[in-house]
């Protein structure tokens, strides 16, 4: 399965834990995208973090100019698409996604089963933690990845785009095969700013600390801010 991976990633934060992630299993995919999106707060990490992938050849590229009323998941998705156009496969998701043992293994058979699309879904929602989508199929979209506002969150669009193809196949990711652990930008946001974070709260320590014993290089402001967070918890393992 020859896929190229996409990513939006707001400049004020690192995914460590991804970061290796993507390091330990960059063979399996095409191209690495990662579109940085403008936060308008906190540190800027684009320069660090564009050098400490580039071995694992990971393309990172410049938040796009926004016009008034658009959407940003939107405008970062479709610049990143620019860039993605040899692969057969797309894999969007996000950088709290992280898969278990045999989640390949599903991946591939669904796709050897025939389906062009294959997503992790949280209730009705497909959920752009983890969607698959083969060229084709994306191609028949209106690539509009962004809000209904007031209604539905980012990708509802595409998703109904794809409910409405009359040749798209869905195949639907067991739980069971994936961490998406929801929250940890924000988590984050809180952190800096001063305040606790208030979602999974151990989860999000935990992850800190697993940041810490890593095999890749680690931004110092960003290392020297999850240890002060950490230490003002006084968290236990």
């Amino acid at each position: 399965m020859i896929t190229d991976l996409i990513v939006t990633w707001p400049r004020n934060c690192d995914y460590p834990l991804w970061r290796q992630f993507i390091r330990d299993n960059r063979t399996r995919f095409n191209e690495v995208i990662i579109s940085f999106m403008e936060t308008n707060q906190g540190e800027d990490y684009r320069l660090e973090l564009t050098e400490m992938m580039r071995n694992d050849y990971v393309l990172t590229i410049q938040p796009p100019l926004i016009i008034a009323g658009e959407d940003w998941r939107n405008a970062s998705i479709n610049s990143a698409l620019l860039h993605s156009y040899n692969a057969p496969w797309v894999w969007f998701t996000e950088q709290d996604f992280f898969p278990k043992d045999g989640f390949w293994e599903e991946v591939q058979r669904m796709q050897d089963e025939g389906c062009n699309v294959i997503a992790v879904y949280q209730g009705d929602r497909m959920h752009p933690c983890c969607i698959f989508m083969k060229r084709e199929i994306l191609n028949k979209t209106h690539k509009n990845f962004g809000i209904i506002p007031d209604i539905a969150d980012h990708f509802s669009l595409i998703q109904k785009d794809l409910e409405s193809i009359d040749d798209s196949i869905i195949g639907v990711i067991s739980p069971k095969l994936y961490t998406h652990m929801n929250g940890l930008s924000h988590n984050w946001s809180l952190l800096v700013s001063g305040q606790m974070p208030n979602h999974n709260t151990d989860q999000f320590f935990d992850y800190l600390m697993s940041c810490s014993r890593l095999n890749i290089p680690i931004p110092e402001h960003w290392w020297n801010m999850a240890s002060a967070g950490i230490e003002r918890s006084y968290y236990k393992e």
